[in-house]
């Protein structure tokens, strides 16, 4: 009801899950049925404690497994082909990604 303001606009743009994985220096891929991780900045390679679970498009969870100070980590998926969701989880960290089998 104010007429001498002017209307205020605020954008915010939200980065998407790919965007702060590639800050992060973190790449989740799926090659020849196994999720790839791979960390290409020495700060994301040092965690205290990191796991990953993988999820079928419907929620169940397909993998769980504990991931070590490493430069990369791989997991089988059996030779189950889809679309999965990952959640990657370090120290208090947590990254999504969807990945194609």
């Amino acid at each position: 009801m104010n007429t001498a303001a002017d209307e205020l606009t605020i954008i915010y743009h939200v980065p998407t899950s790919i965007e702060i994985l590639k800050k992060e220096g973190i790449s989740i891929y799926s090659y020849d049925g196994f999720v790839i991780v791979e960390f290409s900045k020495p700060n994301s390679m040092n965690f205290r404690s990191g796991n990953i679970e993988i999820y079928s498009l419907n929620g169940s969870l397909v993998k769980k497994e504990n991931l070590e100070n490493n430069s990369e980590f791989r997991t089988y998926l059996n030779d189950q082909r889809g679309i999965y969701l990952v959640k990657l989880t370090l120290d208090r960290n947590v990254y999504y990604a969807k990945i194609q089998n």
